[in-house]
């Protein structure tokens, strides 16, 4: 069969071969129906009995956006079929979460941190679906809370909640929050496997929590006196079935809960 193509069964049935995802690829957003509309426009879009087959090389592939699907199928005709095969080293990763916000830390006005932003879900199904390969599909982690804001009516000193870490993978820092003496500092980006650290504020102010990896929450952000911080954001789900039949080899490792 050519890199892609569309071929027509016995019955009319048609097989639509999209060409494969052979780089790596830190800010993802594959939804596969566009897919099929830019590859074989005149064609699209799926009907029942379609079946639409893509295979992912072994690379590292991250959702663009923790509110969005590295992998989406939603779209695709429910009467249709999607098969995806990964080649070994693939991994299919929804998007860490952003750290929250520091609280604004001051008088009048001192405020909590702001919450952890939930991690992305890495793949969502439009159709029943079949994987196959090793490889593995896993859930974005939440970030981190944001410190409270604070403020030591003594010395006059107003200080903002530093920001939450990112959640792995690549989540982004939260900021600090503004001070009347000076601002809180700002969580950090999280890295491929790792969480990004919250913010420290080393003397004054609150410090935010860091962000969620596989095997550690997201922590909440410092209280102050008075006020809360942040609470640490929730982790995604590996696979988003929507009610869809979903087979996969053993080799195929997801983690995170399949919904």
């Amino acid at each position: 069969m050519p890199f892609n193509a569309a071929m027509v069964g016995l019955g009319g049935a048609r097989t639509f071969q999209l060409a494969k995802l052979d780089a790596e690829d830190l800010a993802t957003l594959y939804v596969v129906e566009t897919q099929i509309a830019l590859q074989f426009p005149l064609l699209a879009p799926s009907q029942p009995g379609d079946v639409i087959r893509l295979t992912l090389g072994g690379h590292v592939f991250v959702a663009a956006l923790a509110n969005n699907y590295c992998i989406d199928a939603d779209g695709l005709n429910a009467g249709a079929s999607f098969v995806l095969t990964l080649e070994a080293g693939c991994f299919i990763r929804g998007r860490g979460g952003i750290g929250g916000e520091g609280g604004f830390g001051g008088s009048p006005g001192q405020t909590d941190g702001l919450d952890g932003v939930i991690g992305g879900t890495a793949m969502r199904l439009g159709c029943p679906t079949e994987i196959f390969g090793i490889g593995t599909i896993e859930r974005g982690y939440g970030g981190g809370g944001g410190g409270a804001g604070s403020f030591n009516p003594g010395p006059n000193i107003g200080t903002g909640g530093s920001g939450g870490g990112g959640g792995a993978p690549l989540g982004a820092g939260g900021v600090g929050g503004n001070g009347d003496d000076e601002p809180g500092f700002p969580g950090s980006i999280a890295s491929i496997l790792l969480g990004g650290a919250g913010g420290n504020s080393l003397i004054q102010g609150t410090d935010g929590g860091d962000g969620g990896s596989n095997g550690l929450m997201a922590q909440n952000g410092e209280n102050s006196s008075g006020f809360t911080g942040g609470v640490g954001g929730a982790d995604g789900d590996s696979i988003d079935t929507q009610g869809f039949d979903l087979d996969f080899e053993l080799a195929i490792i997801p983690i995170g809960p399949i919904i």
